[in-house]
């Protein structure tokens, strides 16, 4: 699997990120905030341009290419994104403890789920070790 992030909200970083790319294979997750930021309609759409181009199917096709990490549903289906590709969790789950959540899928998919256990596995370990162990 080849993996590419793009945080910018600007046409030529995602142009970039997806130009050797073929939009049958490709899958974008979605991380989606409670509070929207200025560009989501432009991200939206640039998105959802290319894969129409590439794969020549109706708009409603997309949503197949779409899942989301995301404490809130409704934001999720207004995206268009199927709520049944929702990964959810905690809207309390925060810094490092946000990549063991579901906001790790992208980490758990790069790595494989028998690397991403073991991960795990070791990050309940140094929490006990400073749960447990002398101040």
């Amino acid at each position: 699997m080849t993996f590419r992030f793009v945080s910018n909200i600007d046409e030529s970083d995602f142009a970039e990120a997806v130009r050797d790319l073929d939009p049958a294979e490709t899958l974008f997750i979605r991380r989606i905030e409670n509070v929207h930021y200025l560009g989501d309609d432009d991200e939206r759409l640039h998105r959802r341009t290319w894969l129409l181009a590439g794969l020549g199917l109706a708009q409603k096709s997309v949503a197949r290419h779409f899942v989301a990490v995301s404490t809130n549903v409704a934001e999720v289906a207004k995206f268009g994104i199927d709520t049944a590709n929702l990964f959810e969790f905690w809207d309390w789950v925060g810094g490092r403890y946000s990549m063991n959540s579901a906001t790790g899928l992208s980490t758990m998919l790069a790595i494989g789920p028998q690397s991403f256990l073991s991960m795990l596995d070791g990050c309940h370990q140094m929490d006990e070790h400073f749960r447990t162990g002398p101040v």
